[in-house]
C-alpha cells in the first residue's frame, strides 16, 4: 500500500527510512558479531542445485553499495585490504546480456557487442535524458547505468514492469523512477530487440513439448514433468544457468594456476574479488583477466565474453 502512494513525500521519508534501516541490519549491526579477531569475515559458501550459482551466508555478494543521493554510504568501504596488501575487483562485461544474444540471436545485441558498444549505457541514454550530460565518474551516472541495468533484465526476464518497478525501484528506495517510465523503456526494449521476445516464445513451447530446458555449456536440465511452468522461469534458467557454467569455469581456471598469498574473497554472479600482496598485482591481475576471458559459439553464433578489472585498497572504489 506505501509502495503506491511514494509520490507524497512523507510516505517517501517513511520508505527512504525503510530501506536504510534494513541496510544497517543487514551489513552494520551484525558485523561485530561476525567479524573475527584477525579482522575477517568467513562466510559460509553454497551451490545452487538448480542453477549452479554459488551463494552465501551472510550474504556478502549483495553487500550495499549505498545511495549517495539519499545519504547512504557505500558499505562496501567496510571492505579494505590489510597493510602491504591489495584487492582486485574481476567482471565478466555483459555477462548475461552476451548469453541472451548468443542463444537468441538478436541481431541489435550482437551487432552491439561486437562493436565493443556498452550496451547499458546506451540504453541509459534512451531511458534516463540527463545521462549523457554527466561526467563519466559521476556516482549519478552510475545509479541510472544500474537502473537501466535494472529495467533490461526485467524485460529480458519477461518480468512486468509493475514488478520491476516495486521490487527493484519502490523496495530499495529508488522512489525517483516513476512506473510509467518503466513501461516507456520496456517498449523501447520490445521495438529495439524484437528477436528476444521470439527466442522466449520459441523457449516456452519447446518446454510444453520436451518438459525441459538445458544450459548450453555444461548440460545442466531443470525439468517441468507437467508441462507448465512460469514464463520468467523459462526466461531466465538457461541464461543463469549458463551464467553460472561461464563463471565457475573462469573461476576454476584462475584457482588452479593460484600462486601461495592470493586470495579468492568474494564470487558474484559476474565477478570475482581477490586479495593478494601489492608486489604480485600487476601478476595477479594479468592471470584473473586472462582466466576469466572466454569466448563460446552456439548454433554457428559466437560471442565474446571479456573481462575488465580494477585494484585498490577498498571495495569501495571498485
Amino acid at each position: 500500500v506505501l509502495e503506491a502512494m511514494g509520490a507524497n513525500p512523507v510516505v517517501r521519508e517513511l520508505l527512504d527510512y525503510r530501506a536504510a534501516e534494513k541496510l544497517y541490519g543487514t551489513f552494520v549491526k551484525p558485523m561485530p558479531k561476525i567479524v573475527t579477531k584477525a579482522g575477517r569475515i568467513h562466510p559460509v559458501w553454497a551451490v545452487h542445485m538448480i542453477t549452479g550459482r554459488w551463494n552465501s551466508k551472510p550474504n556478502v555478494q549483495n553487500w550495499s553499495e549505498g545511495n549517495e543521493k539519499k545519504g547512504i554510504p557505500n558499505l562496501r568501504s567496510q571492505v579494505v585490504a590489510p597493510p602491504g596488501r591489495i584487492l582486485i575487483a574481476a567482471d565478466k562485461e555483459q555477462l548475461e546480456a552476451r548469453i541472451i544474444a548468443m542463444l537468441s540471436g538478436e541481431p541489435y545485441l550482437l551487432r552491439a557487442f561486437n562493436e565493443g558498444v556498452d550496451i547499458h549505457s546506451e540504453f541509459a541514454k534512451e531511458a534516463f535524458s540527463q545521462f549523457g550530460t554527466l561526467p563519466a565518474d559521476s556516482p549519478q551516472r552510475k545509479l541510472l547505468r544500474n537502473h537501466t541495468k535494472t529495467m533490461e533484465y526485467g524485460y529480458m526476464y519477461r518480468a512486468q514492469p509493475q514488478t520491476v518497478w516495486k521490487q527493484s525501484f519502490i523496495k530499495q528506495g529508488h522512489l525517483d523512477v516513476p512506473l510509467r517510465r518503466i513501461v516507456e523503456v520496456f517498449q523501447f526494449f520490445r521495438k529495439t530487440m524484437p528477436v528476444v521476445e521470439q527466442w522466449h516464445a520459441k523457449k516456452f513451447r519447446q518446454v510444453m513439448q520436451d518438459g525441459r530446458l538445458r544450459s548450453f555449456l555444461y548440460g545442466r536440465s531443470r525439468w517441468f514433468p507437467t508441462g507448465q511452468a512460469d514464463p520468467t522461469v523459462v526466461a531466465n534458467f538457461d541464461v543463469q544457468s549458463s551464467a553460472a557454467d561461464i563463471m565457475n569455469t573462469g573461476v576454476l581456471r584462475f584457482y588452479e594456476r593460484l600462486t601461495e598469498g592470493v586470495l579468492m574473497l568474494v564470487q558474484g554472479h559476474d565477478s570475482l574479488l581477490v586479495e593478494c600482496d601489492e608486489e604480485d598485482a600487476d601478476m595477479v591481475e594479468e592471470l584473473l583477466v586472462d582466466s576469466l576471458t572466454d569466448e563460446y559459439t552456439v548454433n554457428g553464433v559466437t560471442v565474446k565474453f571479456p573481462c575488465k578489472a580494477k585494484r585498490g585498497h577498498s571495495w569501495a572504489v571498485l
